[in-house]
């Protein structure tokens, strides 16, 4: 039976376990890159079981397993929901298709939608083209950008990993990051994802105005028609360059990917009119319960 005790926090070392996982990336958080860059914030431990990972997540004094990634295992789901009831822990970062398989092996379990963390995925095309009305303003704040702006599109590699620290380091001063713990957070997820960027298979694109990196957009592959945007900072002194960033990305993924993730909302009520003003194609969904 599972035991708390048998959960080992997450590391790099752990890269080529998920890399060998048969099945679906549900979520956007399931991704390996993802729960390593974010660990400085929030503690992911795990447990491999058989072909299966079984995730325990940790923050402050709130605690949750996930179903486990991989074959379905209806045997190792009942050893996760006794654990969860036993501790008193939330069932949490349900996908539908498990959700549907929970409700039907353990009918006595029911769930609750967990809006602030639905993946909003977009068409790329529509993202890299912004065709007619709903994206007209979109298209004229990119082009007044390129009206007023002169700037140079790079890849992230390591000739310029220092600038990209420096431009982080800006923007949370801007922010306040070392107020907010959300945003301390993130600032770490950021520089722990430049960092290895190369052995997480990232990928980053930056604008550089006046000779210096003003937007860097983070990203990977997800599976065969969808990438990822993990992260996407700039310096908003520049009308515009958030948009720039995000169009300038989608460029460069359109013949690649037919889908673009540009992961959730958190709950921030001005992300949320952000990332909806896109126009979503889908929302991959997830669900939670306290067992």
């Amino acid at each position: 039976m599972l035991s708390l005790d048998d959960f080992k926090v997450l590391d790099i070392s752990d890269l080529q376990t998920y890399r060998d996982l048969k099945g679906e990336i549900p979520h956007s958080d399931y991704l390996f890159s993802t729960m390593f860059s974010w660990g400085g914030y929030m503690e992911y431990s795990h447990v491999a079981v058989g072909d299966n990972i079984v995730l325990l997540t940790r923050l402050d004094d709130w605690s949750c397993l996930r179903p486990p990634l991989g074959p379905w295992n209806e045997e190792l789901m009942g050893e996760v929901i006794d654990l969860a009831r036993k501790h008193g822990l939330y069932l949490s970062m349900t996908w539908p298709s498990a959700k549907e398989r929970i409700e039907a092996s353990f009918p006595d379990i029911e769930f609750e939608p967990l809006r602030d963390y639905y993946d909003y995925v977009y068409s790329s095309r529509d993202l890299a083209d912004l065709p007619g009305k709903p994206y007209l303003k979109v298209r004229n704040q990119i082009n007044k950008f390129r009206r007023n702006y002169r700037y140079e599109v790079e890849k992230v590699d390591h000739s310029n990993f220092d600038e990209v620290h420096d431009l982080i380091d800006e923007w949370c001063k801007m922010k306040d990051c070392e107020g907010d713990p959300s945003l301390k957070g993130e600032k770490m997820a950021v520089q722990i994802s430049i960092d290895n960027m190369f052995d997480l298979n990232l990928s980053g694109l930056a604008l550089r105005i006046n000779d210096k990196l003003e937007a860097v957009s983070v990203f990977e592959r997800m599976n065969d028609d969808m990438a990822v945007i993990h992260f996407e900072k700039a310096m908003p002194r520049y009308e515009g360059i958030y948009q720039a960033i995000n169009n300038e990305t989608a460029r460069e993924l359109v013949d690649k990917y037919t889908y673009i993730n540009r992961e959730s909302d958190m709950g921030v009520p001005g992300l949320r009119f952000a990332k909806e003003k896109y126009r979503p194609h889908r929302m991959l969904e997830v669900y939670f319960t306290k067992l």
